[in-house]
This record gives structure tokens, sequence and C-alpha cells, in this order.
């Protein structure tokens, strides 16, 4: 008699979210060929709710085919340990797996699951116990850096990473809408569509909002707990809110009065009061008289987004105008910064009406050394790609300009480096202050 087989339909059927196998383009479109040849030849492995354990790319390849049923196996797993015995048992030649990603996966259940059962094929062919081996010092590490810094101090961060989205949406939940007061003042959208890059998100036409996850860890990296914040280039809310809600003292300044007040309104109904200072940071510096622990800002790009026609902004100033006024705002606010204090600056390169880069970031390195903080830490802050794809081959093509899908941040420092581990403790990773 012919065995009795289950089959469900593809469309219910989805990817078990911690599977570590992939598979070469070449070999995917062999498999494919092998299933339009042959059909179906072996189930699915499938969980009850539909989680497919083993047959991802068979999957994959089904959805590809316009193949509407498959044959399937429903098993039991009572924990993620067996989910993985089960993966690892249906392994077939045609794909492999990500070391890395195997390893990792692997170091978290491997006291659940006996890796001598397995064999698999990797990348380069190695058993679990030399692939766990490999790994095992950088995935502790990886463990560890996140448990003492919230985010590991690289040089490169990736806010593509999913602790680091999960972290922004936390922190946007209290209710953070830095938008708020910024769409009346942005005149045009010269040089800044729609699109993902950098610490902020541009929305319609042009406004940029800033990451409050950057914020947090830098606060936190680069400030003593509890100290003060000054930040030149206000724009939004979320610095200020983010400082407020960590337990440090913030003061803004901002040129626009309607941002001012939406950063106000916005402050109070999420409960927390910084301090916002109207006017123009060349002239308003001047008028301040308190030492801070800390600088942080993110300035106008040049013209890449013009906020208003007011004489005194100088995202509306030509080049050389624009570099006298940011020279002359940095070296105030360095002045206010307390010895043995840190800036954090975060920054992007801009393009002149020619095409060449306006030497922004030189510039700005420049600037803040001849004010007295000297470049201490350059980091690199990698964000989801948005647009860029659509962009990408227009601008290449075009000129063969590559697109940005990065910020800087460039961190300096005002005093001695041999005083920062007696006077930064170690960095609070305490639960987030949202309710």
């Amino acid at each position: 008699m012919a065995e009795k087989k289950d089959f469900s339909k593809v469309l219910s059927l989805f990817n078990w979210k911690d599977n570590p196998r992939a598979i070469k383009q070449d070999r995917f479109e062999e498999l494919k060929n092998r299933i339009k040849r042959h059909g179906q030849i072996k189930p699915l492995i499938i969980t009850e709710e539909g989680e497919v354990l083993g047959g991802n790319m068979r999957l994959k390849a089904f959805q590809e085919l316009g193949i509407e049923e498959a044959w399937v196996s429903v098993v039991h797993p009572k924990n993620e340990a067996e989910k993985i015995e089960i993966a690892l048992t249906d392994n077939e030649e045609m794909g492999y797996y990500e070391d890395q990603a195997l390893a990792e996966l692997i170091d978290k259940y491997k006291d659940d699951i006996d890796l001598t059962k397995y064999s698999v094929h990797l990348s380069q062919p190695k058993s679990l116990d030399e692939i766990l081996k490999e790994f095992s010092p950088d995935i502790k590490d990886s463990y560890s850096l996140k448990d003492i810094f919230i985010i590991p101090p690289f040089s490169v961060l990736d806010a593509r990473l999913g602790d680091w989205q999960d972290r922004k949406k936390d922190w946007l939940s209290i209710g953070i809408k830095s938008e708020l007061g910024r769409e009346k003042n942005i005149m045009k959208a010269t040089k800044a569509p729609s699109y993902q890059s950098g610490t902020n998100t541009h929305i319609a036409p042009s406004t940029s909002v800033f990451d409050p996850v950057l914020c947090e860890i830098s606060y936190k990296w680069f400030n003593v707990k509890g100290g003060s914040v000054l930040d030149p280039f206000s724009g939004g809310s979320v610095r200020g809110v983010v400082a407020e809600k960590l337990g440090y003292k913030y003061t803004g300044i901002e040129l626009s009065k309607d941002q001012v007040e939406a950063n106000r309104v916005q402050a109070k109904d999420i409960g927390v009061s910084p301090t916002w200072i109207q006017g123009d940071s060349n002239a308003e510096l001047d008028k301040i008289d308190d030492k801070y622990d800390m600088v942080f800002s993110c300035p106008p790009y040049e013209d890449l987004e013009v906020y208003s026609d007011d004489p005194a902004d100088i995202s509306n100033m030509s080049h050389d105008d624009f570099n006298q006024a940011y020279k002359s705002i940095i070296k105030k606010a360095v002045s206010k910064l307390k010895d043995d204090g840190f800036v954090v600056w975060v920054v992007g390169e801009v393009r002149g009406k020619k095409g060449f880069y306006n030497l922004l970031i030189p510039n700005t390195v420049k600037f803040f050394e001849e004010a007295g903080a000297n470049f201490y830490n350059e980091v690199v802050l990698v964000t989801a790609n948005g647009t860029a794809g659509m962009r990408a081959k227009r601008s290449f093509q075009s000129g063969r300009k590559v697109v940005k899908t990065h910020q800087n941040v460039l961190v300096f420092y005002k005093g001695d480096p041999k005083k920062i581990k007696g006077k930064f403790g170690d960095v609070d990773v305490d639960e987030l202050p949202i309710d």
C-alpha cells in the first residue's frame, strides 16, 4: 500500500528565523532545475505552526517556481535545541552552513546537543566541533561586549542589526517625534531626497530624524554619569529627550522658534524638561557662562538640507561663509567644555556644485584641533540602504559617484587622555527608562 503523504500550502509556510543555511546562486539554480525535472522527492520538515526546519532552500525554490503545494513531514520539537537537532539531521548537500551563523546558533544550545553525532556541509568542510572552536572566542567576546557596553564599541557601528533596531523601536515607543516642528522650516531639498542615511531617517520632503540609539551610547560612552550636555545645533527633540530620560542635563541651541516650541511640547508630553535656547549659536554661546561635561551635536551638512532663509542659518550660506561661521561655533562650543571632556560630532561629507566633496569632515577635524579638542576616535555608522539601490545606478553611471549609506561619528577629547580611565567609569547598561 502506498504511503500516505501530508501536503501544505506553500504560501502558509515560513522559514525558521534562526536558520543558518545558505546556498550559492549556481547551486540554487541547479536545485530548481532538479525540482522541475523530478518534482519533490523529499518532504519539507515543518512544525505544526508551519515553520520550516528542514528544506528552507527547497521552500525558496518552490516559491520562485510558483509551486503552490508541498509534501511535508510535521515534527513537534519541544524547544530550540530540538529544532537545531532536527535541522542538522535533515541537512542535504545542496546548501551549506554559514560558519559564523551556525557557530553562534550552536553556541547558544551546545549544552543540549551532542555535537559528535553530526557531520555537516560547511562553506569549508569542518566538523561542528571545529567550527565552534574556531568562532567561540569571537562569540564569547561579542556577547560579553554587548553586556558591558550595550553595543560593541567598534569603529564600525551597524544600525541595521536587530539589536540596534529593537532598541530604536523601544526609544521611539515613548513618543519621540523629532520631525515635529521641522516640516515648516525646511525650504527645499536641494540634495536630500527621501532616504535612510547615517544617523538620520529622511522623510518627505527632506526632514531628518536623529537616531536615539546613537544618542544613548554616545552619552553613556563619552559622558560622566548624570553629566551635562551642550548641543550647539539642536534641531529636533531626540538628543534632548534621550539625554534627560537617561539622567543627563541637556542644553541645546536651535535657531528656529517653531522647532524649539515643538520640542518643548513634545518633551513635556514625554515627561522630561531639556533646556532649549532659541537663537543663533554664534551669539548664544557667548551668553553662556556654564561649563559642560560633554558637547554632542549634528551640524547642518552645509546646504544638504536648507532649514530657513534666516541670515544666521549656516545651512543657506555659501561654502566660505559656512566654514567661517562653523569654525566660530566649534571654537565657542569647545570653550564651554570642561577639561577632560569629550565631544561627539556626527557629520557626513557633501558634494559641491562641481561634484567634488567639500571636505566637511577634514575641516571639522581641523577646526576642533585648532579649538583645543584633539581627534580621538573615528566611527562609521552604517544604516539601512533605503532607496540607495534605486539611486545607485543613475548616480554611478552618470559620474561614477558611489551612493553614501553611512555617516561619520567623530570623537574629540579636550584634556589629558591619561585621566580618562579614572574619570569615566563603567558604562551604564541598566534597562531603558521606558514605561
